[in-house]
């Protein structure tokens, strides 16, 4: 997301940008507001959901986030004593340590997670794309390396600022970077999300090292899988399906509402749905400059979530915005990023939140209601609902446990896993254990504290630290391949196996 242009930072006292489709595009408005429909009767326990995942085995690493899967080799990235951090290549059959080689974000900004990039060429062979080891070494910026060994296979000299690795049948990747939601920055109202700037794409041949292709949309920000780009501000901007680097599928005039302060493009972040070729998008609106005065001298400021947010769905062929959903947090963390899911998936967040200044803050009137949705119309398919104390752990604490294909949420039944594919909820033994995230997803590295990708620590189904053994039902609610499941915690990687 950052390519030739790095963060701007936000100067104003709100350090928050948001997008906002103009509101000239087709609203849907009838499809905007639905009754709630009943995720159905509660499935018992499994009779193996407390039956304990068996370790494969265990590497100590100090870890940064989690791992990537990269053919024979699990990629992931280690804080050094230095204050650096390396890229460490583990072999997935025994977490044997390959290599480790130096790892440097380059101009990555620090609200984007520092993760490994790793790709497939069509002859199957595994790389791992990084950037050179400091910013002033001698040399090509960008190198790919096989998984295994750490050989240099290929290596670039255009890229500037950072990368993305990917694999698209033509064994090339992006050059730049994605627009997205960023990490946690300070605001008068406590930590928010920024939004991250990308940059345009170009394509690198992997074997050869070649720059084989190069997008003539010069500051086109991708903002959805496979090729959604926005690219100018205000009234001019435009959000753009480019099928191909010189061709454009079809354009949709937005105006991009950036907030007080902010003097960069954005883009956000959308999720494509191939079934029904449709993009699910979240955007969020400005804080009023009256409020963060409000603020400022100490007064009592109250938001409604509900005026916070707004989720889309735009169709992929014409761009037409299909339909559009008042207050869906895009940064929901009950809303798990399965593929099959995350365009199906939302988080409709209500009441308000309460800020002073100096103080924590505190909700008032939470509600939150985690909606299946069909992508083409908007229309609720299922719903599952959270409010008061139960919200206020899952939406504010984050303490919702992982399960398969969902999380573990609050009930009048108990804790209940939630199936985000199809709503179906099951519940949750008591002495199942499960996975849990184990706090701030920040790390100091080169003198900068940047986002690190979430660690995982053991938990019961209300949220709880537990020593206990992971269960076959937690570990395999942990994406991967096959029947083993990859996971960083605090000071190891451990692999289970859940089948």
């Amino acid at each position: 997301m950052l390519g030739s242009a790095r963060l701007h930072h936000v100067t104003a006292a709100l350090a928050i940008a948001v997008v906002l489709l103009a509101s000239g595009c087709t609203s849907g408005a009838g499809k905007t507001e639905k009754d709630n429909v009943g995720a159905g009767a509660v499935a018992k326990p499994s009779a193996a959901q407390a039956d304990p995942a068996a370790i494969a085995w265990t590497t100590k690493v100090k870890a940064i986030g989690q791992p990537v899967e990269a053919g024979p080799a699990l990629l992931v990235l280690s804080k050094t004593g230095g204050g650096g951090v390396e890229l460490v290549s583990l072999d997935k059959e025994t977490g044997r340590t390959n290599f480790r080689v130096p790892f440097h974000p380059g101009g990555s900004p620090t609200g984007v997670t520092m993760q490994p990039r790793a790709t497939e060429t069509d002859a199957g062979r595994h790389l791992a794309v990084l950037r050179r080891y400091d910013l002033d070494a001698e040399g090509p910026a960008l190198v790919a390396v096989d998984v295994r060994t750490g050989k240099v296979v290929s290596s670039a000299a255009f890229a500037i600022d950072d990368y993305e690795a990917c694999s698209d049948g033509h064994d090339v990747c992006w050059s730049g970077y994605d627009s997205r939601p960023g990490g946690i920055v300070d605001s008068p109202f406590g930590p928010m999300r920024d939004i991250i700037p990308g940059s345009a794409p170009r394509r690198w041949d992997l074997e050869s090292g070649r720059v084989t292709e190069q997008t003539l949309q010069e500051g086109a920000l991708r903002v959805g899988e496979p090729d959604l780009f926005a690219r100018g501000e205000g009234r001019m901007a435009t959000l753009a399906r480019l099928p191909g680097t010189r061709k454009t599928g079809w354009s949709q005039s937005v105006s991009l509402a950036v907030d007080y302060g902010v003097a960069s493009k954005h883009g956000w972040s959308f999720a494509h749905d191939e079934e029904s070729n449709v993009y699910v998008g979240s955007m969020g609106k400005p804080v009023p400059r009256t409020l963060v005065r409000r603020y400022e001298r100490g007064k009592k400021v109250s938001l409604k979530y509900k005026s916070r947010f707004s989720a889309s769905g735009i169709d992929g062929r014409t761009g037409e915005q299909l339909w559009r959903r008042k207050g869906a947090d895009p940064w929901c963390s009950l809303v798990r990023s399965y593929n099959e899911t995350n365009a199906r998936t939302l988080c409709v967040v209500g009441g308000s939140r309460i800020d002073v200044k100096g103080k924590k803050m505190t909700t008032e009137d939470l509600v939150v209601e985690l909606q299946g949705v069909a992508p083409r119309t908007g229309e609720v398919t299922w719903s599952h609902t959270l409010d008061g104390e139960d919200a206020e752990r899952a939406y504010v604490d984050h303490r919702a446990p992982l399960a398969p294909y969902g999380v573990v949420l609050p009930s009048d039944d108990g804790p209940v896993a939630l199936d985000q594919r199809d709503g179906a909820l099951e519940q949750v033994a008591d002495d199942t254990v499960l996975l849990c995230s184990s706090g701030p997803d920040q790390v100091t590295a080169y003198g900068i504290k940047r986002a690190a990708g979430t660690l995982y620590e053991t938990c019961d189904p209300d949220g709880r630290r537990s020593s206990g053994e992971l269960s076959v039902f937690g570990a395999s609610a942990v994406e991967g391949e096959g029947h083993v499941r990859y996971v960083a915690m605090p000071g190891r990687v451990v692999a289970y196996e859940v089948g």
